[in-house]
């Protein structure tokens, strides 16, 4: 479909109008009052069964997606500028020139999910390394958080911002709030320490090779799905840990297995990984 801008601010519409790059795709959403509105006919390309969604898969996407929205100013601490995407998620997926995230560097919240239930899903990104452009990214997500199979990313600074996960996925039999899979690189997820409260859906963390520490999970006080923290070879849990942990889910299911043998440390430094 064509783009085209909702309101009737004419210098908004001039300053959208001409994007830097072209996208690989024409967007159909509109954009009204800085937000970026999303409904049903917004498709993923390579699924069109996935509706709600901003489907990024190029540099040449995110560029094109920082054009539009240009007009909208700085995203600050503080509510004012910025843009938002409302009534849809957000999906990177599949690039491999995509490096960093600053051109979503203003994007100040995700009020919405794909009709699967995502707010904001992360996949495939053979090259990305860093998430520091999602730093203004406030508030909760009505949905869940995927961050699977991004080969250079080392950590997830850049989501400090996000104080609660709302959603879960509607896929299977269950559905999954956060999931951070097969990230080969990834030692930490500490950036994941503004999030707060519960969990609606399952709590995933398998296969991050490096991942040392949970400690960005500190803030999570129920999960009311199923926890599944396994295959993580250099991941110490001491009995503490496990112990909360345990806790706090609500689910049919616990799994904590495959992960490293623990070095007994002073009770100050154990009660820090976590």
């Amino acid at each position: 479909g064509a783009f085209s801008v909702g309101g009737t601010d004419a210098s908004a519409c001039a300053a959208t109008a001409s994007p830097s790059a072209s996208p690989s795709r024409a967007p159909t959403w509109d954009i009204v009052d800085c937000d970026v509105v999303l409904t049903d006919a917004d498709k993923a390309s390579h699924a069109g069964y996935i509706t709600n969604v901003i489907e990024v898969d190029t540099q040449a996407d995110l560029d094109a997606l920082e054009a539009h929205v240009a007009h909208c100013g700085a995203a600050t601490e503080d509510v004012g500028g910025g843009w938002r995407i409302v009534g849809g998620g957000l999906y990177i997926h599949n690039s491999d020139d995509i490096v960093n995230l600053e051109a979503l560097r203003n994007l100040r919240a995700i009020d919405g999910k794909t009709n699967y239930g995502y707010s904001l899903s992360l996949r495939q990104n053979t090259n990305l390394a860093s998430l520091a452009g999602l730093r203004n990214l406030r508030g909760v997500l009505p949905g869940a958080l995927d961050i699977v199979e991004n080969g250079a990313l080392a950590s997830l600074d850049g989501l400090e911002g996000v104080t609660r996960i709302d959603g879960r996925t509607n896929e299977g039999s269950g559905g999954t709030s956060l999931y951070i899979h097969l990230n080969d690189k990834l030692e930490s997820i500490a950036g994941l320490r503004g999030l707060t409260g519960a969990l609606p859906g399952d709590l995933y963390v398998s296969y991050n090779g490096p991942l040392t520490s949970l400690s960005g999970l500190a803030g999570v006080t129920e999960v009311n799905g199923n926890l599944y923290i396994a295959h993580q070879g250099k991941l110490c849990l001491s009995e503490n840990d496990r112990a909360r942990l345990l806790a706090i889910v609500g689910g049919s299911s616990d799994v904590l297995e495959a992960l490293g043998v623990c070095i007994e440390l002073p009770i100050a430094e154990s009660a820090a990984l976590l």
